[in-house]
């Protein structure tokens, strides 16, 4: 409300009525903020003032926030640097937390650029704090956004609560009250410009909405806004409050979601036992018992079970309606008459109720429909009244859209949809083709390397290249390509002129240069870039197997592999490698592209002796490694720099997000694991896949790293335990973290086509393994020793016999759940051969986040105290001399708890 310094005696009765109220009053300053304080003591009173307002008395506006102190929830002020906007965070054990954010808009005598400048203000505050809290937005908008000639602060409010779901309270049904709550003294202007924006979930929750006309001219011209809601809706276990978040689709889950369902009911379950003396169970007792059982099947139904949501888009004529209303009078109605026996007979009162709710609701629904599709095809008939091409034209916007090309012809083979285009490609072609990308390509590039040295054969690897290759595309030889293809007509005219037209200019310093014209490339980024580099090299991989130079392995011809616009050759003799070279060169010299002899170079393997290899007239280089795809690859297997330079990788990453909060100062413990987990590892593990087996060197210099972190995160010191360190975080060892990897990767290889060449590598692998032809050193024989690890060697076993791999998503969780018993068996295992971890065991009896570094989530002030709590409960039991008391004690934690803390 406004004025509430010139009524004192109306706010005070109008604070009786609430727990939290918005003040939105324009001399709202520093110097009068204190009569709030002496009028309201059972409130606590939030303000904001704008830094540039400091030798302002008056400011540009005032906003306060007045939360009652026996509300239940404690309450943190936001400090937003603005006098026109306020918020403020609830939070409560058990319950979502709730931002209140207050705001009070410049009126008419304002810009409508500063209206939109604080009007954004409010959105980014919005965006930034409804990631994690109910939010809820009110005050003085000072816009009419229910009139039919809608300004642009009114379009930009409607398009914010839209596009964010959001509800305008007082233009909801069930409103008690005037339709307005500005007037004018003379009555002749009524306007509603002061809301309160909810989420949707919250619309069903409020028992009383009211705009008060009561308040009298002389102490505001403003009229209050009240609203009574169901705070029971921001618990985490309220039936009401996953009802609109999420809703568990128990009809859809399969057997092995249900199964997983019930190991974490037994996981969670385990959390307390019931005392031995029957005196210590009373009322409370039972209580607290309940509440943990709850909250445990909702943990483990949310984390296990399918669930969905409202599609909007499904039902478009619902959300500018009040249906929601009429359906849950009809849920209400059907739960009663559930209640009450479920008879089914027109006697029944109950069930007579239901009947009628549901046929209220069905009719509101058809009308709402009708409504709907007559406002959205009115354009429709209006054009059909008027001009038959306007209404082609209009009609054709509510069409699904179709390919414009029908059909592409290449090499005898047609294509008439995207997945046939891809089928055009040669096999070997990787990057910017589904199932195709980097790793396929290490995997097919690393198994034809083991292969040859496997049998102490010779092997040249050449890595060209390829200088500026989307820059330097020919658009002529572009162009012939795509008719080549089929590619003809108006589709061919299109990118002809698009290409052919384009320019650009250069600015720099605030200067513009003229217009120069683009004569080639085609732009690297841009939608269609990629697919019209691959076609444009295509023909070269033809070429080359033309050529008959590359290595064969079984049935296979490769004599390359393409990544994007990396070009890798392989064969079997320095010969052959040239005569390769000498291919590429030529198609290079024909369509106009470039390679860098310079930058180019050979990898031998099996051949100590540098091989004279020209691309041109340019003699490339013989390396004893290289760095292709991201990854180290060496002429002589060994791997162990490539995992030094990982573990560098997980420890730079880390520091370098320091000024972003991933400290132990900063975000909470339980945040740095999660970016630790889904950010740094996947940059610094890239292509772990295809790795193979990891000396225990290597695995131990990984995991230190890990140690190192989980130390950080937890303010740690470096001699704490190993096992307690890491499983305060709920983290696996990073080689389990590997296994994972190659696990997911072995399902993506076993559901690839048939016609892929990683997928016929793949195949002839197995079968080397099957026939015990002394595969061990190859990337497939380490993905079976992983599956064998975690006892999943039955799936190989299916899938060689009957072709068969759960698809990606179920795969996914029986790899996951696999991975998760036996990193929690080696751990239990670990912590019952090192007595001095006892006291952890007990305390931290599962692999998990740590009870008390969860509580860092709701308590983040307490954040340092509650570490320093599981430190002590996490430190090893020894001997030692306290150096507070100078006493000798054989367990040192339990000696600083009990006794030094009372010293």
């Amino acid at each position: 409300m406004r004025g509430a310094m010139y009524g004192t005696s109306y706010f005070e009765n109008l604070l009786k009525d609430s727990d939290i109220c918005i003040v939105t009053e324009h001399w709202l300053n520093r110097t009068n903020i204190t009569f709030l304080y002496e009028l309201a003591n059972d409130f606590r009173v939030f303000s904001c003032f704008s830094s540039s307002s400091v030798n302002s008395n008056r400011g540009s506006g005032g906003v306060a926030i007045l939360v009652r102190k026996t509300f239940g929830f404690k309450t943190y002020n936001l400090f937003v640097d603005n006098d026109r906007i306020c918020a403020v965070k609830l939070s409560k054990h058990g319950y979502e937390s709730l931002c209140i954010i207050g705001t009070l808009l410049p009126s008419t005598n304002h810009s409508i650029e500063e209206y939109l400048q604080y009007f954004q203000t409010v959105c980014s505050i919005y965006d930034r704090m409804s990631v994690d809290c109910v939010t809820v937005i009110g005050g003085d908008f000072n816009t009419d956004i229910a009139v039919t000639s809608l300004s642009s602060k009114s379009k930009n409010v409607i398009d914010f609560i839209t596009k964010n779901n959001l509800s305008p309270v007082p233009l909801m049904s069930g409103r008690k009250g005037p339709d307005f709550t500005f007037r004018s003294k003379d009555m002749t202007r009524k306007t509603m410009i002061d809301y309160i924006f909810i989420p949707e979930f919250f619309c069903n929750g409020f028992t009383n909405l009211e705009v008060r006309n009561d308040c009298p001219f002389n102490v505001s011209d403003h009229y209050p806004v009240l609203i009574f809601l169901d705070m029971n809706l921001l618990c985490n276990t309220s039936n009401k409050f996953h009802l609109y978040r999420k809703v568990l689709l128990w009809s859809r889950c399969d057997e092995w979601e249900k199964k997983y369902y019930q190991t974490e009911l037994d996981k969670l379950l385990n959390f307390e036992v019931l005392p031995l003396n029957s005196c210590e169970i009373n009322e409370n007792y039972i209580e607290h018992i309940n509440s943990n059982i709850v909250n445990v099947v909702h943990i483990a139904a949310n984390s296990c079970i399918p669930t969905g949501k409202f599609r909007h888009y499904l039902k478009p004529y619902w959300k500018s309606n009040s249906l929601d209303y009429y359906h849950n009078e009809q849920r209400q109605a059907r739960k009663t008459w559930l209640s009450m026996g479920q008879t089914r007979n027109n006697d029944n009162i109950f069930y007579k109720q239901y009947k009628d709710k549901k046929r209220e609701f069905r009719k509101h629904k058809r009308n709402a429909e009708r409504l709907w599709e007559s406002e959205k095809f009115a354009d429709v008939q209006k054009a059909a009244e008027m001009d038959i091409g306007q209404f082609y034209r209009v009609v054709r916007k509510h069409r699904q859209q179709k390919s414009q090309a029908t059909c592409l012809n290449y090499d005898g083979n047609t294509a008439t949809n995207n997945g046939d285009i891809c089928k055009l490609w040669i096999p070997i072609l990787f990057g910017f083709v589904p199932e195709h990308g980097a790793i396929p390509a290490l995997y097919t590039l690393k198994e034809c390397i083991n292969v040859f040295m496997k049998s102490k054969s010779k092997l040249y690897v050449g890595f060209l290249d390829n200088e500026k290759a989307f820059d330097k595309i020919w658009h002529d030889g572009l162009f012939l390509k795509l008719k080549e293809i089929g590619v003809t007509g108006k589709l061919w005219n299109i990118l002809f002129m698009s290409y052919k037209s384009a320019s650009a200019h250069v600015q720099y310093n605030g200067l513009t240069s003229d217009n120069f014209s683009i004569s080639q490339g085609v732009g690297q980024g841009r939608v269609l870039s990629s697919w019209l580099f691959s076609l444009y090299i295509n023909d070269l991989i033809l070429q080359l197997i033309s050529t008959n130079c590359g290595i064969r392995i079984g049935y296979l011809n490769i004599p390359a592999i393409l990544l994007a616009d990396d070009t890798t050759l392989l064969s079997a003799s320095p010969k052959g490698l040239q005569g390769l070279l000498d291919c590429v060169q030529t198609y290079a010299c024909k369509w106009r592209l470039k390679y860098n002899g310079t930058k180019s170079c050979v990898l031998a393997f099996n051949n100590n002796t540098d091989v004279d290899i020209k691309l041109g007239n340019t003699k490339i280089a013989c390396k004893t490694d290289t760095i292709y795809a991201g990854t180290l690859i060496t002429n002589n297997n060994k791997t162990f720099e490539r995992t030094k330079n990982s573990a560098k990788k997980l420890k730079k990453n880390l520091h370098s997000l320091y000024s972003a909060g991933v400290n132990p100062k900063g975000l909470t413990p339980i945040t740095n694991t999660l970016i630790w987990k889904r950010f740094v590892l996947p940059t610094a593990l890239y292509s772990c896949e295809v790795w193979g087996q990891l000396s225990n060197s290597e695995i131990e210099l990984l995991e230190r790293t890990q140690r190192y972190v989980a130390r950080y995160i937890q303010c740690m010191d470096k001699y704490s335990p190993t096992d307690s360190t890491t499983s305060n975080l709920g983290l696996w060892s990073l080689e389990a973290v590997i296994d994972k990897f190659k696990l997911l990767f072995f399902g993506r290889l076993c559901r690839s086509k048939s016609g892929t060449t990683h997928k016929k590598l793949f195949n002839m692998c197995i079968s080397q393994f099957i026939l015990d032809e002394n595969a061990e050193h190859s990337i497939t024989y380490n993905l079976i020793t992983t599956l064998v690890k975690y006892d999943l060697f039955s799936f190989l076993e299916t899938y060689v016999n009957e072709d068969y791999i759960p698809e990606k998503v179920l795969w996914s969780k029986i790899v996951r759940q696999s991975i998760e018993i036996y990193e929690e068996n080696r751990w239990k295992s670990n912590l019952e051969n090192r007595n001095e971890l006892k006291r952890y065991s007990k305390i931290h009896p599962t692999l998990c986040e740590h009870r008390l570094i969860r509580l860092t989530v709701l308590y983040p002030d307490a954040k340092l105290e509650l570490l320093v709590l599981v430190a002590l409960g996490s430190a090893a039991i020894k001997k030692a001399t306290c150096t507070l008391c100078n006493k000798q004690s054989l367990d040192i934690v339990k000696h600083l708890i009990m006794s030094v803390m009372f010293y």
